[in-house]
């Protein structure tokens, strides 16, 4: 189908979130922004999946924000280093709408089954 094929960026994006639950969630982010960049390029920024992805992008990043907080020493998206968190841009990243079908990826929101 080829690199540009909408198939074929349907499953570069699934295999991201995939990566994100297994636990790989910086790996999973950087196929994500590919992914992202990918389909703006084909698909035009407006687009229902390219905004799904950039959605979905968010919230990884969110999640990887969150994890680093729970770390002894915070990092770069801990509440010292000034950085806004999620209840400070309306919980969704800012302007976007939640797709109910968005769900959380990373290993973070798992854990809360875990217990």
């Amino acid at each position: 189908m080829g690199v540009d094929h909408p198939t074929t960026l349907a499953c570069r994006h699934e295999l991201a979130c995939r990566r994100a639950l297994a636990g790989d969630t910086e790996g999973a982010a950087r196929d994500l922004a590919e992914v992202a960049r990918d389909r703006r390029r084909v698909l035009g920024p407006g687009h229902p999946d390219t905004l799904a992805t950039f959605r979905r992008l968010d919230r990884l990043r969110r999640e990887i924000g969150v994890l680093a907080e729970e770390t002894p020493n915070g990092g770069p998206d801990s509440p010292d280093s000034g950085a806004r968190n999620e209840d400070e841009t309306g919980g969704n990243g800012g302007g976007h709408e939640l797709d109910p079908n968005d769900e959380p990826t990373g290993p973070h929101f798992l854990g809360r089954f875990r217990k």
